[in-house]
């Protein structure tokens, strides 16, 4: 979305001139930081998928052998 309306120099409708769009992008992708920051796991959390993981790729391991 904020390609198609950036500069008509970059492909886009020329709605938000160049600077603008730049400060958008910036904005735009610290919203994204901080929103993957709060739904992220915590090191436990992982720890456990990848322990579960492990657990099944030897199950698997076991059952093809």
């Amino acid at each position: 979305m904020l390609s198609y309306l950036s500069p008509t120099d970059f492909g886009g409708t020329g709605f938000f001139p160049f600077g603008l769009d730049v400060v958008l992008v910036a904005a735009f992708s610290i919203g994204i930081y901080y929103f993957a920051m709060s739904v992220r796991l915590t090191p436990e959390e992982v720890r456990s998928h990848v322990a579960d993981a492990r657990e099944e790729a030897e199950e698997e391991e076991d059952i093809t052998l």
